[in-house]
């Protein structure tokens, strides 16, 4: 879970990872940064 996201990936994990409001962007914003070259 929260693979590709770093400060996600080592978040202590149960059922679900907890991710706060402010975090959301900063997560999309990783995953946007490191996608292959030619996905949408």
């Amino acid at each position: 879970m929260g693979k590709g996201v770093p400060f996600l990936e080592t978040r202590d994990k149960n059922h679900f990872i907890r991710v706060d409001a402010d975090e959301w962007q900063k997560a999309i914003a990783v995953l946007d940064a490191n996608k292959p070259e030619g996905v949408l």
